[in-house]
């Protein structure tokens, strides 16, 4: 390094190189790299710690998918005749640093923006339906984001649109068997928990296609699946599966396609029958007051979020698999005790109110299944079924807050956001339905033809309704209190 001009300002190699490392994208730090001969020095030594460091900042904790991701060999790995152990070994996570190569910076990037308007997508749906931006905590993304990388190689070793209809429609039994070994090798390398994550983001996959496909092709999951990511950002950007069909090439209906029938599930299928000991379901399944886990599966009616979020989706509790979402309601504590015990203060004491709540929710449940005999001994708040009735709460409650203002001095902030597809702690579940079942319950009387006396001044924290009832069915009850 030539010496600097008398007066000049030095700031030290390491200083340099700190600097260099805190570059948002690879542009910014080629355009550093040349504001001097000492930067330039710094750089010429050191060109993969700060190239890796750039990276990091990029694309997060994640980096090890993402470089696995852009550095894979496809060549010569994506034969049905290469062993499934070398597809899914080939070219693993966590790597040495080296430097990347523009081409690789270039798809770095690329992958980048689409994992994180995936993240902004995943985010409105479950964490805040007000923000266009993620709000994901740290591990969160992590965890979301080190699922999209590996669902993006998934896709980049098995997709849909490498072969024509011809090529796929002659491929025999044993052919398309060989694939589907292989893509059960790729996904069995990831831990369990991890895997749950890929799970989780593959049934965020699927709620896109769904809410944006038309006619049959919503069908078609498989085939839109074989798009990745990308096809699944396409879709909704496009808020149609027209052109991720397009790109894919062809459109197959029912069994046409067995190359792409089961495209994730079988390979997951495969995967859960052989860990259904893991010690995930085994041991942290057990600790569960709601019963052990089970392996999932791809229409068990989960939230995408399941995996995903690692905490109540509307406050700090760590709880991890205890959460609950729209397919475990029913496991819930809160349904082994009749749904009376969530009205509102003296509600739940007041007989009419309590037997028109327990009709409404048999109501409820004939008509979800009419074919089923009434479990007498279970009672309506209980069995799946029974958490049916929660999700009309939320739905009516969403209703409610539709357009009113959300700031931290309104009382409908709180339940203003919140969503049935949340993941949420017993704790929050409960507090919503206190808050939310009466009116719910008020809304549908009313629906159906009830016309309300006038309100009782004490509303729901009246005790007269409890033992006097010409005052509890002459007075409405489902009110707010304006004395007392």
């Amino acid at each position: 390094m030539s010496s600097p001009r008398p007066g000049a300002l030095t700031l030290g190699n390491d200083v340099v190189d700190r600097i260099m490392t805190f570059c948002p994208d690879f542009g910014t730090l080629h355009r550093v790299a040349l504001v001097s001969k000492e930067f330039q020095n710094v750089y010429r030594n050191h060109p993969k710690s700060i190239t890796r460091a750039v990276a990091y900042n990029i694309v997060g904790p994640a980096l090890p998918a993402a470089l696995r991701l852009i550095r894979y060999p496809l060549d010569g790995h994506v034969s049905t005749d290469t062993d499934p152990v070398d597809v899914a070994n080939a070219c693993p996570e966590g790597q040495n640093a080296s430097t990347l190569t523009g081409e690789e910076q270039r798809r770095l990037l690329e992958n980048a923006a689409t994992v994180q308007a995936l993240e902004d997508v995943f985010s409105l749906r479950h964490k805040s339906r007000f923000s266009r931006s993620s709000v994901l905590t740290r591990a969160e993304s992590k965890r979301f984001r080190r699922a999209a990388y590996r669902a993006m190689l998934f896709y980049e070793l098995f997709p849909g649109d490498n072969l024509d209809y011809e090529e796929l429609s002659d491929m025999d039994a044993d052919q398309v068997e060989r694939v589907r070994e292989r893509r059960a090798a790729v996904l069995d390398v990831y831990k369990t928990r991890e895997l749950l994550e890929l799970y989780s983001f593959v049934r965020f996959m699927r709620w896109i296609f769904r809410e944006v496909s038309q006619g049959e092709s919503g069908e078609n999951l498989d085939v839109l699946l074989s798009s990745g990511p990308g096809g699944a950002l396409q879709a909704w950007e496009s808020q149609t599966d027209d052109s991720t069909l397009e790109s894919i090439g062809y459109s197959f209906v029912g069994d046409a396609t067995p190359f792409l029938g089961g495209y994730y599930s079988l390979p997951f299928a495969t995967i859960w029958e052989k860990r259904k000991e893991d010690p995930l379901f085994i041991s942290d399944g057990k600790d569960q007051e709601m019963g052990p886990l089970e392996p999932p599966n791809e229409d068990d009616g989960a939230s995408p979020a399941r995996w995903l979020l690692d905490a109540s989706s509307h406050c700090a509790a760590p709880n991890g698999l205890k959460l609950l979402t729209e397919t475990n309601w029913h496991k819930s504590r809160l349904m082994d005790a009749p749904a009376q015990q969530l009205l509102k203060d003296e509600l739940n004491r007041s007989p009419s109110i309590t037997q028109v709540l327990s009709a409404l929710i048999l109501d409820i449940y004939r008509a979800a299944a009419p074919a089923s005999p009434w479990p007498i001994l279970r009672g309506p708040h209980q069995g799946v079924e029974g958490g049916i009735w929660v999700g009309k709460v939320f739905d009516f409650a969403e209703e409610m807050y539709r357009g009113q203002p959300t700031s931290a001095n309104t009382s409908t902030s709180e339940f203003a956001t919140w969503s049935r597809s949340d993941s949420l702690c017993e704790d929050c579940l409960k507090r919503f339905l206190e808050k939310h079942l009466w009116r719910w319950l008020l809304a549908e009387r009313v629906k159906g033809g009830w016309v309300p006396p006038e309100d009782c001044w004490y509303g729901y924290n009246c005790r007269t309704q409890t033992d006097n009832q010409a005052h509890e069915l002459g007075k409405n009850h489902l009110a707010v209190p304006t004395r007392g």
